[in-house]
Protein backbone atom coordinates (compact mmCIF):
# COMPACT_ATOMS: atom_id res chain seq x y z
CA UNK A 1 0.00 0.00 0.00
CA UNK A 2 0.78 3.77 0.47
CA UNK A 3 2.11 3.04 3.94
CA UNK A 4 5.93 4.90 4.03
CA UNK A 5 8.84 2.27 4.04
CA UNK A 6 10.12 1.89 7.53
CA UNK A 7 13.42 0.15 8.59
CA UNK A 8 12.81 -3.16 10.30
CA UNK A 9 15.92 -3.36 12.29
CA UNK A 10 15.63 -5.15 15.32
CA UNK A 11 13.07 -7.54 14.32
CA UNK A 12 14.60 -11.23 14.04
CA UNK A 13 12.65 -13.68 11.63
CA UNK A 14 9.15 -14.06 11.52
CA UNK A 15 9.04 -10.51 13.46
CA UNK A 16 9.54 -8.98 9.74
CA UNK A 17 6.95 -10.97 7.75
CA UNK A 18 4.62 -10.05 11.04
CA UNK A 19 5.41 -6.38 10.87
CA UNK A 20 4.49 -6.30 6.83
CA UNK A 21 1.50 -8.68 7.40
CA UNK A 22 0.36 -6.31 9.98
CA UNK A 23 0.89 -2.94 8.10
CA UNK A 24 -1.28 -5.04 5.06
CA UNK A 25 -3.89 -5.93 7.79
CA UNK A 26 -4.20 -2.51 9.01
CA UNK A 27 -4.69 -1.05 5.65
CA UNK A 28 -7.17 -3.57 4.40
CA UNK A 29 -9.22 -2.86 7.99
CA UNK A 30 -9.17 -6.43 9.06
CA UNK A 31 -10.62 -7.50 12.40
CA UNK A 32 -8.64 -10.67 12.82
CA UNK A 33 -4.61 -11.33 11.95
CA UNK A 34 -3.68 -14.93 11.85
CA UNK A 35 -0.57 -15.50 11.42
CA UNK A 36 0.95 -19.34 10.99
CA UNK A 37 4.45 -21.07 10.92
CA UNK A 38 5.74 -24.49 12.16
CA UNK A 39 8.77 -26.04 13.82
CA UNK A 40 9.52 -29.12 11.22
CA UNK A 41 12.02 -27.56 9.21
CA UNK A 42 14.41 -26.83 12.19
CA UNK A 43 17.49 -29.34 10.93
CA UNK A 44 19.49 -30.95 13.83
CA UNK A 45 16.64 -30.17 16.32
CA UNK A 46 15.84 -33.32 18.28
CA UNK A 47 14.96 -32.52 21.84
CA UNK A 48 11.42 -31.71 22.63
CA UNK A 49 12.71 -28.79 24.92
CA UNK A 50 14.76 -27.27 21.87
CA UNK A 51 11.73 -26.94 19.73
CA UNK A 52 9.59 -25.86 22.56
CA UNK A 53 11.98 -23.25 22.69
CA UNK A 54 11.79 -22.64 18.98
CA UNK A 55 8.00 -22.38 19.45
CA UNK A 56 8.31 -20.07 22.14
CA UNK A 57 11.23 -17.66 19.63
CA UNK A 58 8.85 -17.49 17.07
CA UNK A 59 5.65 -16.14 18.87
CA UNK A 60 7.76 -13.56 20.32
CA UNK A 61 9.40 -12.86 16.71
CA UNK A 62 5.47 -12.20 15.68
CA UNK A 63 4.36 -10.76 18.38
CA UNK A 64 7.97 -7.86 17.74
CA UNK A 65 6.60 -7.47 14.15
CA UNK A 66 3.22 -6.86 15.34
CA UNK A 67 3.77 -4.57 18.10
CA UNK A 68 6.26 -2.64 16.08
CA UNK A 69 3.85 -1.98 13.17
CA UNK A 70 1.25 -0.77 15.53
CA UNK A 71 3.64 1.60 16.79
CA UNK A 72 5.06 2.76 13.49
CA UNK A 73 1.94 3.53 11.84
CA UNK A 74 0.19 4.74 15.32
CA UNK A 75 -3.50 3.72 14.17
CA UNK A 76 -5.99 4.17 16.89
CA UNK A 77 -7.80 0.28 15.11
CA UNK A 78 -5.70 -3.01 14.38
CA UNK A 79 -6.61 -6.46 14.15
CA UNK A 80 -6.33 -8.77 16.96
CA UNK A 81 -3.48 -10.62 16.57
CA UNK A 82 -3.66 -15.00 16.27
CA UNK A 83 -0.67 -16.98 16.16
CA UNK A 84 -0.57 -20.29 15.75
CA UNK A 85 2.93 -22.05 15.73
CA UNK A 86 2.29 -25.49 16.18
CA UNK A 87 5.04 -27.98 17.40
CA UNK A 88 6.42 -29.72 15.02
CA UNK A 89 3.79 -29.27 12.82
CA UNK A 90 -0.08 -28.49 12.33
CA UNK A 91 -0.95 -32.08 11.38
CA UNK A 92 0.25 -33.17 15.09
CA UNK A 93 -2.91 -30.99 15.76
CA UNK A 94 -4.87 -33.19 13.70
CA UNK A 95 -4.32 -36.43 15.06
CA UNK A 96 -4.71 -35.54 18.76
CA UNK A 97 -8.76 -35.90 19.33
CA UNK A 98 -9.11 -39.79 18.79
CA UNK A 99 -12.45 -39.46 18.73
CA UNK A 100 -12.58 -36.95 16.08
CA UNK A 101 -10.27 -39.16 14.32
CA UNK A 102 -12.24 -41.93 14.14
CA UNK A 103 -15.90 -39.72 13.57
CA UNK A 104 -14.76 -37.92 10.42
CA UNK A 105 -12.13 -40.74 9.01
CA UNK A 106 -14.26 -43.75 9.74
CA UNK A 107 -11.85 -45.87 11.34
CA UNK A 108 -9.41 -45.66 14.39
CA UNK A 109 -6.95 -43.04 14.70
CA UNK A 110 -3.32 -44.89 15.05
CA UNK A 111 -1.76 -45.36 18.36
CA UNK A 112 0.34 -42.42 18.98
CA UNK A 113 2.48 -41.23 21.89
CA UNK A 114 0.16 -39.32 24.73
CA UNK A 115 1.05 -36.15 23.48
CA UNK A 116 1.38 -35.87 19.52
CA UNK A 117 3.29 -33.03 20.03
CA UNK A 118 6.00 -35.48 20.84
CA UNK A 119 6.16 -36.65 17.68
CA UNK A 120 9.39 -37.02 15.61
CA UNK A 121 12.19 -39.10 14.38
CA UNK A 122 10.63 -41.97 12.56
CA UNK A 123 6.91 -40.90 12.97
CA UNK A 124 5.81 -38.30 11.09
CA UNK A 125 1.97 -36.58 11.48
CA UNK A 126 1.84 -36.13 7.92
CA UNK A 127 2.54 -39.36 6.88
CA UNK A 128 0.42 -41.04 9.76
CA UNK A 129 -2.11 -39.35 7.89
CA UNK A 130 -1.45 -40.34 4.38
CA UNK A 131 -1.55 -43.96 5.91
CA UNK A 132 -4.60 -43.97 8.03
CA UNK A 133 -6.86 -41.71 5.52
CA UNK A 134 -7.02 -38.40 7.20
CA UNK A 135 -4.80 -36.26 4.86
CA UNK A 136 -7.88 -36.11 2.48
CA UNK A 137 -9.95 -34.76 6.18
CA UNK A 138 -7.96 -31.82 7.40
CA UNK A 139 -10.58 -29.20 7.24
CA UNK A 140 -13.46 -31.80 9.08
CA UNK A 141 -10.58 -33.01 11.13
CA UNK A 142 -9.76 -29.25 12.59
CA UNK A 143 -13.98 -28.46 12.71
CA UNK A 144 -14.37 -31.75 14.75
CA UNK A 145 -11.62 -31.77 17.30
CA UNK A 146 -12.97 -30.67 20.80
CA UNK A 147 -10.37 -27.71 21.88
CA UNK A 148 -10.75 -29.44 25.09
CA UNK A 149 -9.36 -32.38 24.05
CA UNK A 150 -6.11 -30.84 21.64
CA UNK A 151 -5.45 -28.21 24.62
CA UNK A 152 -4.46 -31.46 26.65
CA UNK A 153 -3.45 -33.46 24.31
CA UNK A 154 -1.07 -30.32 22.46
CA UNK A 155 -0.58 -27.79 25.22
CA UNK A 156 2.78 -26.81 24.01
CA UNK A 157 1.62 -24.73 21.30
CA UNK A 158 -2.07 -25.25 20.79
CA UNK A 159 -2.67 -23.41 24.51
CA UNK A 160 -1.63 -20.12 23.42
CA UNK A 161 -3.05 -20.45 19.75
CA UNK A 162 -6.13 -20.89 21.25
CA UNK A 163 -6.22 -18.24 24.27
CA UNK A 164 -5.10 -15.91 21.45
CA UNK A 165 -9.02 -17.05 19.32
CA UNK A 166 -10.78 -16.72 22.69
CA UNK A 167 -9.00 -13.15 22.90
CA UNK A 168 -9.60 -12.16 20.00
CA UNK A 169 -13.16 -13.52 20.16
CA UNK A 170 -13.71 -11.33 23.15
CA UNK A 171 -12.51 -8.07 22.22
CA UNK A 172 -14.25 -8.34 19.05
CA UNK A 173 -18.02 -9.42 20.92
CA UNK A 174 -17.21 -6.76 23.55
CA UNK A 175 -16.67 -4.34 20.42
CA UNK A 176 -19.80 -4.93 18.65
CA UNK A 177 -21.69 -4.76 21.96
CA UNK A 178 -20.54 -1.50 22.80
CA UNK A 179 -21.41 -0.23 19.50
CA UNK A 180 -25.46 -1.38 20.24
Amino acid sequence: GGRPKTKLWGLRGFGKNAYIATCEAIDDEVDWLVLATDTDRESGVRRQRDLEEICQRKRREIAAGYDKARSDLRETTHPKLIVAVPLRMLECWLLADADAFRRVVGRPRPKLPKRPEALGGKTDPKELLYKYGGAHHKRELARESSPEVLSRECPVSYVPFRADVLHAAESLESRSTNSL
